[in-house]
């Protein structure tokens, strides 16, 4: 009776047991590939830790150092320990072209493919990582550290050097203060969040990566401007109107709108063009009929036949909604028959005078706080004009004729005169940066306006009231005999800081001096006396 295949392999494997029974041995695997298995659960538990662990986001490598080298396997007696390159070049061990490699001795029966058939335990490995330091990157101001030139405020006068925020400022940070100590990109997002460096950089990556939508920049070609220039002289001279100022005809109203949709009304002509720009539906039927005008006007007197009516029509319904939005303000201020702007009110005077009156506070302080930061004898100030613009005093126009106004100072009454003097010092520091020796002539740009000195402040309060008051200041920079006329719980809330000195450097002097008798372009001589106990006010 013939046999199965199935008989046949129980055959043989019987046959083989038996015969390995006689040899003393046990049965061997099929193939090596399943032999890990004989590893007991701690060993793999150990093994499963390690694998995520080296899974974990590694820090910012340097990329001039290999990968391969980064780990080193060196044995120490019973214990493998997996060191860096620098520990084991100090060592003398050559780099491995693996992630990691084991040293054991010759009388270890142990082997890369399998563990035995004795069970083997494996050697014991702990992963020691290299610090890694992420490398400074080069800026212009570093670039630049060797051009600058010598100035008499001390150090190297190396221009406006831009501010590093963000990641990359705590970076600079860390680096300056911890030259050798390891430091990761979320150890400097964190420490840049705590001193409140929200601005992060472009090239950095915050903790929570934000999605931004780019939109792509579109230019018009030459034939697109061309065609918008054309559509807007036309529809001028159809309209009949000078400039942007002159008045519209009268739209069409709402009957006669209705009365176009239904094919019942022939819309703008030649002789009486008119377009809908009340600022509702602006590509309704009567206004693309008045497209059709427009564009036979352009045939006779441009005589371009390339354009087709379909781009002259976009050009022209898009220049509708520029048209609207001219006759909506007209509509709100009406200027005069002669199409001239109307003269301002009272009201609108003054609200656009307090406006630039904030510009300009605004512009003075921060170009103050610029000109502390980068003069070296006067940086140990910088704290106190990063409290804001409010340290800087108000100023007016005199009343007259354009030609002799006069920007006049509103002096604050809360400050000493030993700080307002120290603040007309750094004004005239602003001129020594704007036209110095080193160059053939002035930066770019338009001159400070010389503020002139008043006699008395024209702001309400000089007695008993806070007023716009900065606090936090050092103590001498408040004037004392402001000081004695306010209450203990005004004083409480000042938060006066102990005195600091407010003397203006001799090097500053200098600069002073040579700079408080200059005319500036187009203003008028400054007046001298800087260091006169009367000149209070800045």
């Amino acid at each position: 009776m013939a046999k199965s295949g199935s008989q046949l392999k129980l055959q043989e494997y019987l046959k083989r047991k038996q015969k390995n029974a006689q040899a003393g041995s046990s049965v061997k695997p099929r193939s090596s590939s399943r032999q890990p298995n004989a590893i007991n659960g701690d060993q793999r538990k150990e093994g499963a830790h390690r694998y995520h662990r080296d899974k974990l986001p590694k820090p910012h490598k340097p990329p001039q150092v290999p990968r391969h080298s980064q780990r080193q396997a060196v044995s120490r007696g019973d214990e493998d320990v997996i060191m860096g390159d620098e520990e084991a070049g100090a060592q003398n061990i050559p780099p491995t072209s693996g992630t990691a490699s084991i040293n054991m001795d010759d009388d270890t029966p142990f082997s890369s493919t399998s563990f035995g058939v004795q069970n083997q335990q494996p050697p014991r490995v702990a992963f020691v990582d290299t610090p890694q330091i992420i490398p400074a990157h080069p800026t212009r101001a570093g670039n630049r550290a060797n051009e600058g030139v010598e100035t008499p405020l001390g150090g190297i006068d190396r221009g406006q050097e831009p501010r590093q925020t963000g990641l990359r400022g705590a970076i600079a940070a860390m680096r300056s203060e911890r030259p050798d100590a390891p430091f990761t990109r979320r150890d400097a997002a964190i420490l840049a969040e705590a001193a409140g460096a929200v601005n992060l950089s472009r090239s950095d990556t915050p903790l929570k990566a934000t999605k931004t939508r780019q939109t792509a920049v579109t230019r018009r070609s030459g034939q697109a401007v061309t065609l918008a220039h054309h559509t807007r002289e036309i529809t001028r001279l159809l309209l009949g109107r000078e400039n942007k100022r002159s008045p519209f005809p009268e739209c069409p109203s709402t009957v006669e709108l209705a009365q176009c949709e239904a094919n019942n009304h022939p819309g703008p002509t030649k002789e009486n063009f008119r377009l809908n720009v009340s600022g509702k539906k602006l590509r309704c039927r009567w206004n693309k009929r008045g497209a059709r005008v427009a564009y036979n006007e352009y045939l006779e007197e441009e005589g371009h036949l390339d354009v087709t009516f379909a781009q002259f029509e976009a050009a022209f319904l898009s220049h509708i909604e520029t048209l609207s939005t001219h006759y909506l303000e007209l509509k709100k201020n009406p200027c005069n028959p002669d199409g001239t702007a109307p003269a301002p009110t009272p009201a609108q005077k003054a609200k656009a005078e307090k406006i630039a009156q904030a510009q300009r506070q605004r512009a003075l302080g921060q170009r103050r706080e610029r000109d502390v930061g980068r003069c070296a004898p006067l940086k140990r100030l910088q704290p106190i004009f990063n409290k804001g613009v409010g340290i800087t005093s108000l100023d007016e126009y005199t009343a007259g004729p354009q030609e002799h106004r006069k920007l006049v100072i509103v002096p604050h009454y809360w400050r000493s005169k030993t700080f307002t003097r120290l603040i007309r010092a750094i004004d005239l520091v602003h001129l020594y940066y704007r036209n110095r020796q080193e160059r053939d002539h002035p930066d770019r740009g338009s001159w400070p306006a010389w503020r002139y000195v008043q006699e008395e402040s024209t702001r309400p309060g000089l007695q008993g009231d806070l007023g716009g008051a900065v606090p936090g200041l050092p103590r001498n920079c408040y004037g004392e005999e402001w000081l004695k006329s306010l209450r203990p719980d005004q004083i409480e809330d000042l938060d006066i800081q102990p005195p600091v000195d407010l003397s203006i450097p001799d090097d500053v002097k200098e600069i002073v001096r040579r700079f408080e008798s200059m005319r500036i372009p187009g203003g008028h001589p400054q007046p001298s006396n800087l260091f006169d106990d009367e000149n209070d006010s800045a």
